[in-house]
């Protein structure tokens, strides 16, 4: 065992010689390679750094203790060449920004959903209005002629000596005179109110056999009323479809001022019905501004009391408006 150490003690000693004398010459000594050491796990994030990044040793006077001391860093070097090859000065700044504490990063602030533009909507101007054609009222004058009646008169009776005799009313003669007017509504209405003087009648006869070769006896009867009439009519002017025709219809109001029967030139006075009325129908033509045409009347009121005759008219009539 002692012999062991003596031997020992003599290679340590000739391996300092050999190292001062290699160093006096100045070859590097040759040592042998140390044995690796043991290392933890190195992290799996850390960086390694480069060769010139390995801190320089304080030099104590010995060549040799710097050429161990690079031995060691020059293997390390070779291990880790294809690890990184980033500058000294990057990856310290690499290495400086990674262990500086990250800057709190400051959370945007919620700003507020502008309100979405209302859609613009685009109202198209109302269409200018057509103006109304203002209300044209013309005066004028009226006149009418035709026949006349009274539907369902009671037969009137004429007594002779020991005879009675019968006689049935027949249509007769009728007029009708007064102002008229026309209120125009548009192109194709009018209403058109008349104030009128109306006359109607009625006759009838009958002949008596007296046994003469001259002549024979002849009885009448008649029957006549006036009447003041406002007819209301609704006056359609289709001129521009008909060339000129026109159409009325209304109601047509009167009232009956006087009224007579004759038997044989013997007159007598029925006992009047005042109020009158009835619907009235007409059409005619527009010639030259003068209206021309028919007009039917039929009253549905009897003219007098216990008579059963209902007055009737149709006339031809011409309206004129002077202004």
């Amino acid at each position: 065992m002692k012999t062991l150490n003596k031997i020992g003690v003599a290679v340590a000693l000739l391996l300092t010689a050999t190292q001062f004398s290699f160093a006096q010459v100045g070859v590097p000594a040759v040592q042998a390679p140390a044995a690796p050491a043991a290392q933890a796990p190195a992290a799996p994030a850390a960086p390694v750094p480069p060769v010139s990044a390995v801190p320089s040793v304080p030099s104590h006077g010995s060549a040799t203790v710097q050429a161990q001391l690079a031995a060691p860093a020059t293997q390390s070097v070779s291990a880790q060449d294809s690890i990184s090859t980033k500058p000294v000065s990057q990856a310290q700044d690499s290495a400086a920004l990674a262990a500086a504490p990250a800057e709190p990063t400051l959370a945007a602030e919620p700003q507020a959903a502008e309100p979405a533009e209302a859609a613009t909507v685009v109202v198209a101007p109302p269409a200018p209005k057509t103006p109304s054609e203002p209300l044209k009222i013309d005066y004028g004058a009226r006149v009418g002629f035709g026949i006349s009646g009274f539907n369902g008169h009671k037969v009137l009776t004429f007594n002779d000596v020991s005879t009675q005799y019968g006689i049935d009313m027949s249509m007769s003669a009728a007029y009708s005179i007064g102002f008229a007017s026309s209120i125009k509504i548009n192109k194709l209405i009018s209403i058109a109110p008349e104030l009128q003087l109306s006359y109607y009648s009625a006759s009838g006869e009958t002949t008596v056999n007296t046994n003469s070769r001259e002549f024979e006896r002849m009885i009448e009867a008649s029957v006549y009323m006036y009447s003041i009439e406002l007819p209301v009519m609704a006056r359609f002017n289709v001129d521009a479809l008909l060339n000129g025709l026109f159409l009325e219809i209304g109601p047509q109001f009167g009232y009956n001022i006087y009224s007579k029967i004759y038997k044989n030139n013997v007159p007598y006075k029925p006992d009047v019905n005042a109020f009158a009325f009835g619907p009235s129908i007409g059409g005619g033509k527009n010639v030259n501004g003068i209206l021309a045409g028919i007009r039917c009347y039929y009253g549905i009121i009897e003219y007098a009391k216990n008579s059963d005759g209902y007055p009737w008219t149709v006339q031809a009539s011409l309206t004129k408006f002077f202004f």
